[in-house]
């Protein structure tokens, strides 16, 4: 299980540290892909995403599967850390999610862990997403969940 809130630095070559403890969870190499609809970056274990598109396979169609596969795959990065940890992600990835590398533009960025996967926010979307959440909506929908 991914969970926690890290804050990483990018480094000039568009490395990040990917936290030891997701590194140990997510194994060897693991992927990073852009979320659909969404302003922020996922990580996945390489079973996890087996898991992910195989479920997607099953849901839709051949050719809207085939839409999705190249949406994800076109931008994918398979990730392999180095001795330090750091994966390098492609700076148009960075861009798609609001982070910049102009000169002194905020490239702050918020790790997260959500269970199965982990999330690359930069650090302005992530509070704005947080401040929008509502807790007694969240809690409405459990609590109408049979668990």
């Amino acid at each position: 299980m991914l969970f926690g809130e890290h804050s990483p630095a990018i480094d000039t070559q568009y490395r990040i540290s990917i936290p030891a403890k997701f590194r140990t969870e997510l194994g060897e190499q693991f992927i990073i892909v852009r979320k659909l609809k969404s302003t922020c970056l996922r990580i996945y274990s390489q079973a996890a995403w087996d898991e992910y598109m195989l479920s997607l396979k099953g849901k839709l169609t051949r050719g809207a599967y085939e839409k999705i596969l190249f949406q994800y795959y076109r931008k994918a990065v398979q990730a392999v850390p180095d001795s330090l940890g750091r994966v390098r992600v492609p700076k148009d990835l960075w861009e798609s999610i609001g982070v910049s590398f102009d000169e002194g533009a905020d490239r702050e960025v918020v790790v997260i862990g959500c269970g199965e996967f982990g999330e690359i926010w930069s650090k302005n979307a992530y509070e704005a997403f947080i401040n929008e959440l509502d807790e007694d909506e969240l809690s409405a929908e459990i609590e109408g969940c049979e668990i």
